[in-house]
């Protein structure tokens, strides 16, 4: 009987027949074959797949369940509310349109402050293809999607807003705040 070891595979071996068959496995080819079943919502910010850890995974969760939101629309925004029949939901933004992923950048809370915005753009975004160029970049970076939020504070701010009207309601939250405003920055308006 032979008894030869050095036949037998090492664990840097292993590790190396392991990471060649992940690279294969999440190649380009891969990743735009599994693109075309993510939903329009997610694939419009173009993002890429990579298998090695995602920089998201250093924001606080707070931040990255804001970014995971953005991305996938499935947060608190009009849309999902409607959808999910959430008859309870703020469907608008303390400014009178309609939450929205894009809505972000178009808001003028967030415009305020456009001035310390990170890697901002010439000028602030007023069409729906200028603002999507935006969160696309800020989406696919995002310590750049921190830092905008901590210069808008918009969640932040909403989230006032809300405890406030909560709080001086006699029924408690309502439904929206004010009249919903036409989103000058969607291709769907406001339902009313």
């Amino acid at each position: 009987m032979d008894d030869d070891r050095s036949a037998e595979p090492t664990i840097s071996g292993i590790g190396t027949t392991a990471r060649a068959l992940a690279d294969a496995a999440t190649s380009d080819d891969w990743w735009s074959r599994c693109l075309t079943g993510l939903s329009a919502s997610y694939r419009k910010w173009g993002l890429g797949y990579s298998i090695a850890e995602p920089p998201e995974l250093r924001l606080p969760r707070t931040l990255l369940h804001r970014l995971l939101a953005a991305r996938t629309a499935h947060g608190d925004f009009a849309q999902y509310h409607r959808r999910f029949g959430h008859t309870d939901a703020e469907l608008n933004c303390l400014c009178g349109y309609a939450k929205t992923p894009e809505h972000l950048v178009f808001c003028e809370i967030s415009q305020r402050k456009f001035h310390a915005w990170p890697a901002k753009p010439e000028r602030p975004p007023s069409r729906p293809k200028e603002g999507r160029r935006y969160m696309s970049a800020i989406l696919a970076h995002p310590k750049l999607f921190e830092d905008f939020l901590t210069v808008t504070q918009y969640f932040a701010i909403n989230a006032r807003a809300q405890q406030t009207r909560d709080l001086t309601s006699p029924g408690g939250p309502q439904q929206s705040y004010g009249l919903p405003r036409q989103n000058r920055h969607s291709l769907t308006a406001v339902q009313r």
